[in-house]
């Protein structure tokens, strides 16, 4: 499988308009300034990426306090789905 975090980086990177080096994955997804339709959005790209599908239970940008999260719930996702 693709590296998570390097996919994560370059969206959220062409997204916000920065280098792919200024993207923390600690910060709050609110000091990124991604929004809740900036979170689908990242949501359904990495569905169709990694061939794996969010729970809708999941979809809410709320339930993910930075991209180390996401990465996470991502991670697992991964493994489920082998």
């Amino acid at each position: 499988m693709q590296n998570i975090r390097e996919e994560i980086c370059k969206f959220v990177s062409d997204l916000k308009n920065m280098e792919q080096q200024e993207v923390d994955f600690c910060k709050d997804l609110n000091e990124l300034g991604i929004s809740s339709f900036d979170f689908v959005k990242l949501a359904v790209y990495l569905e169709e990426k990694f061939d794996v599908e969010f729970a809708d239970e999941r979809l809410s940008r709320n339930l993910f306090q930075n991209l180390a999260d996401l990465e996470r719930y991502m991670k697992q996702l991964a493994v489920e789905h082998l």
